[in-house]
């Protein structure tokens, strides 16, 4: 799944905290060196997923949650989908 870029950005981050438990500290580090959350696509204003068949993959640590506040300041936002609702205090949010 990771390999491959055909998710979307909650579909994996649902995926990762179901097996959270189960990854080894190496597996860890791979997964927060790795590029593969989607970023919104702030110029077009729709999801990156939407605006190119090719999404830019970036490290979660690059991107900031996706809120209005970061928005407005014009931050690289995670693209976390349009219908899903963000939740800072849920495991997926963390």
């Amino acid at each position: 799944m990771v390999n491959s870029g055909g998710w979307t950005t909650y579909d994996l981050v649902n995926y990762l905290v179901s097996i959270q438990s189960n990854l080894t500290p190496q597996e860890y580090e791979d997964l927060r060196q790795k590029r593969v959350f989607a970023k919104e696509n702030a110029g077009r204003g729709q999801p990156a997923a939407k605006a190119d068949r090719k999404v830019q993959r970036h490290k979660a640590k690059d991107l900031y949650e996706p809120t209005d506040l970061f928005r407005e300041l014009g931050l690289p936002i995670i693209d976390w989908g349009a219908n899903k609702q963000w939740d800072p205090t849920s495991n997926n949010g963390k």
